[in-house]
């Protein structure tokens, strides 16, 4: 419940109240002699002033409490003015009936009471209107609020999407250029092409690939260095075999 409906709810609980109160002040004075009747009627207006009295405070407390809204407080407080003044026109009034002075009653309310009342319902009903026009104003702030907040959330997420997509297809690339240089260093050294250093890159799986190839690459060009040497030794000597074998020959 928001502060303006819940004052809204009280100022119609004054409202009922007061008008309750004055009904009851009205049919005591109906009842005429009937002395039975004035007493239960008296009773109502007992207990009507005392619900007028304690919805009207708790309405003052509710206006004070909403600092944001100073026009309304202005307008509680009229409304509680007037009822400092009604409240004991129609008392008086009450009494003398209950007293059985019911022509001096039924003056009094008609002089006094009836113009006060009017007053009372009058700036009444103007808080509540101002509190239902209130209450409208906060709901479409919520809504437009809450509205924002999906669009905002909506933006968000599309952005989280977005950036997924791109981040999904720039791991992709970079996964896909990786493989195919691992393929390319397998083709060279498949051809025998050891010239080409293999750089792994990123300590990642395809990083311990590239690894495993380079060591692959380097352990075979020591192996081909081997073959190389033992070959020119052998060539070597196979050459120093032939000359010796020509010189022999020649003597």
């Amino acid at each position: 419940m928001t502060g303006a409906t819940e004052r809204e709810i009280l100022t119609a609980h004054v409202l009922d109240a007061s008008n309750a109160r004055a009904i009851a002040a009205r049919d005591m004075i109906v009842a005429g002699n009937d002395e039975a009747q004035r007493a239960a009627e008296y009773i109502k207006v007992v207990e009507a002033h005392k619900s007028v009295q304690a919805e009207l405070e708790l309405l003052l407390t509710a206006a004070r409490a909403a600092t944001d809204d100073q026009a309304g407080l202005v307008m509680a407080e009229r409304l509680n003015d007037i009822e400092a003044l009604y409240s004991p026109v129609a008392l008086d009034i009450v009494a003398k009936a209950k007293d059985g002075q019911l022509e001096a009653a039924s003056a009094k309310m008609n002089a006094e009471c009836r113009p006060l009342l009017a007053q009372l319902v009058a700036a009444t009903k103007q808080y509540n209107q101002h509190l239902q026009a209130l209450a409208k104003n906060n709901s479409q702030a919520s809504a437009q609020s809450y509205a924002f907040d999906r669009n905002l959330l909506l933006a968000g997420a599309a952005l989280g999407i977005a950036l997924g997509g791109v981040l999904a297809w720039t791991l992709a690339a970079n996964i896909g250029g990786r493989l195919r240089y691992a393929v390319d260093a397998s083709n060279r050294i498949e051809r025998g092409d050891l010239s080409e250093r293999i750089e792994p890159g990123s300590p990642d799986e395809l990083g311990r690939l590239l690894s495993a190839l380079s060591a692959m690459q380097a352990s075979l060009s020591r192996v081909v260095g081997t073959v190389r040497g033992n070959a020119e030794s052998v060539a070597t000597a196979s050459a120093e075999i032939a000359q010796g074998n020509q010189d022999l020959s020649s003597r």
